[in-house]
Parts: C-alpha cells; sequence; structure tokens
C-alpha cells in the first residue's frame, strides 16, 4: 500500500495573486486537480486552467491551482 503524503495546496482566482487561497492537506486526502474540472470554492464554481506542482525548500509538495470564472 502506498503512503500518503501531505501537501499544501494555493488557489490563485483569474491570475490575481492577491487571492491566492492556502490549503494544507496534511493528510494526503484530498485529490489533485485536473485541468478542466470544476472546483467550488468560496461559494462560487471555478474553471481549473493551470495545476503546477512544486516543492518547498523543505520537500513539502505544493500543488498551484489557477481557477477562471470564464467558462
Amino acid at each position: 500500500m502506498e503512503q500518503c503524503q501531505g501537501k499544501q495546496i494555493v488557489y490563485r482566482y483569474n491570475g490575481n495573486p492577491y487571492t491566492q487561497d492556502v490549503m494544507k492537506d496534511l493528510k494526503g486526502e484530498m485529490p489533485s486537480h485536473l485541468v478542466g474540472e470544476k472546483v467550488n470554492r468560496n461559494g462560487k464554481l471555478w474553471r481549473v486552467d493551470v495545476v503546477r506542482n512544486d516543492s518547498t525548500p523543505k520537500g513539502i509538495p505544493v500543488q498551484h491551482v489557477f481557477l477562471s470564472n470564464k467558462f
């Protein structure tokens, strides 16, 4: 059985860096997002435009999810 690894998810809305929303998934329970899927965040429906996977200097995976409200 594969060990679950926690990650940090950073949501950015309509490309605006001032609207970042950070979630910590310490147990690795949240699924990774896919480009084109629809996501409910902050009471609104968003489309995933870009997903970028990085890691911090300490090795914690970070998933950057860029969302758009333009369908």
